[in-house]
């Protein structure tokens, strides 16, 4: 488990206050979940996320595209993602939340929230 802080400004320009927790958990049939649980994202919004190499200070290349996290009318997100063991780097990653989703025509934007795995 790996604390969620904020990072960046949200689409409107405000700094983030955009925080929680990532969840990674490895199954012994070589498939693993990452489970994202945000507070403060803007009510009934989606928002595109992903593992990138690096650290929240010096962010990498995109390593795995995660499933986009959804929240209530709270602000409350969650997201969970199941994929192979194998595809999660071995070197530092970072967990990254941004501004929209990627079906936005703006495009995702900037980060706003990010841990390190």
């Amino acid at each position: 488990m790996v604390g969620l802080r904020p990072f960046g400004l949200l689409a409107d320009n405000r700094p983030s206050t955009v925080a929680g927790l990532a969840t990674l958990t490895h199954y012994s049939n070589g498939q693993s979940v990452l489970e994202i649980s945000v507070a403060n994202l803007p009510p009934e919004s989606s928002h595109a996320a992903n593992l990138r190499l690096g650290t929240c200070s010096n962010l990498g290349p995109i390593a795995v595209a995660l499933g986009s996290v959804f929240a209530d009318a709270r602000g409350a997100g969650k997201s969970s993602t199941r994929l192979p063991t194998t595809q999660i780097p071995t070197e530092r990653v970072t967990v990254v939340v941004y501004q929209r989703d990627v079906t936005d025509p703006k495009g995702v934007g900037g980060a706003i929230v990010c841990g390190e795995l």
